[in-house]
């Protein structure tokens, strides 16, 4: 089998790798290849420095899904692991990308590195393909708003700002957080703000604050998840009308719960509480939502500590009152997220 490949990391698919994947299909179909994403699990810097690794912003399905929605014909993991580390550029090139793999085109972004050490260039690319007759395509990394484009900035743009607002900018959809909904204190129902408490696996977490998101509040998880992908930042109109706004708590809860010792050895962010306010669910809805996805669309305010619950109960209803403005409007835009 013969393919057109685009080889990388792809933490999140942004937009400069969703230009690369545009290429690839656009030469696969061309030149009656298969179009494939080529990637690695477990991620190079996992395997090199276990438990220092970057956080992802995507696990290895959700990467896949959104391959397959955009149109890819496949996408493909190689195990990263010793014998994988070991081989030289060269070798690389030879066993795996055109012995095991086909490859008839290549795509890749500028910043590109491959093999034993990540010796391979874009030079060392462009020596190989025109040695085996493989065209070659390495794109530019993309600026956006003062940045370059990466999964590093959209990582920090999450975890250290909570600038969710840049990362669906750069992702082209919502920055997404799924899970279970499990007990919490029920503090909230007692000042008439009842929240949905998120248990999520994933380790990107945004930084503490409220923000406000729309939700997939459903009543276990589901077998087949709604699109991850949004390209063009249009809201499909089915998919809104299935969401319900929410506002959402991540931080420590500092006004209600005594803070964790400074030796404690849980990352700051495993230590976050997702809470979710629902702003129009009904009780019914809201009592019977067991699994949540959230799309994060704005961050409204930081975390407060606050003298009591009243005082906080005061906030809350502030923030509310922002909320259902900002919804208003959102809702009544077809192309924007926000």
């Amino acid at each position: 089998m013969t393919r057109a490949i685009t080889i990388g990391n792809f933490d999140g698919i942004h937009l400069g790798h969703q230009k690369l994947i545009e290429l690839c299909k656009g030469f696969a179909k061309s030149r009656g290849l298969k179009s494939t994403l080529v990637s690695f699990e477990p991620h190079p810097t996992e395997f090199f420095q276990p438990g220092s690794a970057s956080v992802r912003i995507w696990d290895a399905e959700q990467k896949k899904r959104a391959c397959l929605e955009m149109g890819l014909d496949e996408c493909i993991f190689l195990d990263f692991n010793a014998e994988l580390a070991a081989l030289s550029p060269k070798q690389f090139f030879e066993q795996i990308l055109v012995g095991k793999l086909g490859a008839k085109v290549l795509v890749v972004g500028d910043n590109f590195r491959f093999g034993r050490n990540r010796e391979g260039t874009i030079s060392t690319l462009t020596s190989l393909c025109k040695e085996y007759d493989i065209e070659f395509r390495a794109e530019a990394i993309m600026p956006f708003a003062g940045r370059d484009i990466s999964s590093t900035n959209v990582r920090n743009a999450i975890m250290r700002d909570g600038d969710v607002r840049y990362a669906a900018s750069v992702l082209a959809r919502p920055f997404q957080l799924s899970g279970d909904v499990v007990d919490g204190k029920k503090l909230g129902r007692t000042i008439g703000f009842p929240t949905l408490n998120l248990s999520s696996s994933q380790d990107l977490i945004p930084f503490r604050g409220v923000y406000f998101c729309l939700a997939h509040m459903l009543a276990h998880k589901p077998s087949e998840f709604p699109p991850i992908c949004l390209p063009h930042h249009r809201w499909d109109p089915q998919l809104k009308n299935s969401l319900v706004p929410v506002m959402t708590n991540i931080g420590l809860n500092p006004t209600t719960d005594p803070p964790a010792s400074e030796t404690s050895i849980i990352p700051m962010h495993k230590r976050y509480k997702i809470e979710s306010h629902a702003l129009t669910a009904s009780k019914q809805h809201a009592e019977n939502t067991k699994f949540m996805i959230l799309y994060f669309l704005h961050r409204h305010r930081d975390e407060m500590v606050f003298a009591g619950l009243e005082e906080l109960k005061e906030q809350l209803v502030e923030d509310k009152k922002v909320a259902t403005t900002y919804f208003s409007n959102f809702l009544n835009m077809s192309e924007n997220f926000a």
